[in-house]
């Protein structure tokens, strides 16, 4: 017995395996069963390339739902309900696939992007390029977005969130002294970023930007604090202020930080810092007012030790010496 799915533009009926439609139930795998949606709808048209775009998924997500249609097994053993994994072994192949797609990108040829000109979507992506560089593009700057839209299998919408973020970065960055223009190559490593991060639909991207200009602001405010504002951060300085924005203190405490640091060892060393915030981080501390009321509480509760140099657990002598040395002792 089949399982029956009707085509409405041509008013056909196609039949599906009903072992297939017991796989995708049994798997309770939600990708599987858009994926079977899909391919009940377009029937003998299925095309896996034309799929993998419509539904917004990139090639491993799709080989995993392809696999519970055609072998009954989840994505991962932990998917299983019995927990047991299967002898197969395509799901464990599928992610492979990203990777080896990631390093041999592919080159269009002149007939290929034409044609793809005649797609609305590329045709939108296109224009919205073209407008972000300030110049018609280059065949090698078409090629490039042809393999965000046909080789990440990133949506056209999607992709246009992702040229006007790098257009939004490079505005932050350019200077009247210093200009700076949107380049395909900053293009390009956005969208495989963005990939990377498994981002396929406008809220992914919605959500990853949001969270991107909230980090930005906050790094750009720590900064400030710490006195870089005549020039631009090295890889070490982002590194560490990355570092210390992932652990989400107040801007007060950052600076409580610095001033400890450099108090202690006569100038800014960036692990040490960050080995201070790491200590606060673990203790729960937001504020200087935490650090200084959970500290006397640590004191009075814990023997005192002796370590000079790292600022672990010990800590907390060297904190309240701190607050008394600059009179923030409240007795």
């Amino acid at each position: 017995m089949g399982a029956f799915a009707f085509d409405f533009k041509s008013e056909n009926i196609y039949t599906v395996s009903a072992k297939a439609v017991s796989r995708v139930l049994d798997a309770r795998n939600p990708d599987a069963a858009l994926v079977l949606l899909y391919l009940m709808q377009e029937g003998e048209k299925f095309d896996p390339e034309s799929a993998m775009r419509a539904l917004g998924f990139s090639r491993s997500r799709f080989l995993s739902a392809m696999n519970v249609i055609e072998n009954g097994q989840p994505d991962s053993p932990a998917d299983s309900p019995s927990g047991q994994e299967k002898p197969d072994k395509k799901p464990q192949k599928a992610p492979e696939v990203d990777t080896v797609r990631i390093n041999s990108m592919p080159t269009y040829t002149r007939a290929e992007l034409a044609e793809a000109m005649k797609h609305r979507d590329f045709a939108f992506i296109y224009a919205q390029a073209e407008k972000a560089v300030g110049h018609p593009l280059m065949q090698y700057e078409v090629s490039a977005l042809m393999m965000m839209y046909d080789y990440l299998r990133l949506p056209a919408n999607v992709i246009a969130l992702l040229i006007n973020h790098v257009v939004c970065e490079t505005e932050r960055k350019s200077t009247p002294e210093h200009p700076v223009s949107v380049s395909f190559r900053n293009i390009k490593a956005e969208a495989l970023r963005w990939h990377e991060q498994g981002i396929t639909t406008v809220e992914e991207a919605e959500r990853w930007i949001a969270d991107w200009d909230r980090k930005r602001s906050a790094a750009g405010r720590v900064q400030r604090m710490l006195g870089i504002t005549d020039r631009a951060l090295s890889p070490t300085e982002r590194k560490y202020i990355d570092l210390f924005v992932e652990l989400d203190p107040s801007l007060e405490l950052i600076a409580l930080a610095y001033d400890l640091t450099v108090t202690r060892k006569g100038s800014l060393i960036w692990p040490y810092m960050r080995s201070i915030l790491l200590n606060w981080s673990r203790k729960g501390y937001k504020t200087p007012t935490d650090v200084e009321e959970g500290e006397r509480t640590y004191q009075n509760s814990e023997p005192a030790h002796s370590s000079q140099d790292a600022p672990g657990e010990d800590y907390d002598e060297r904190v309240l010496q701190y607050f008394r040395q600059n009179g923030k002792e409240g007795d």
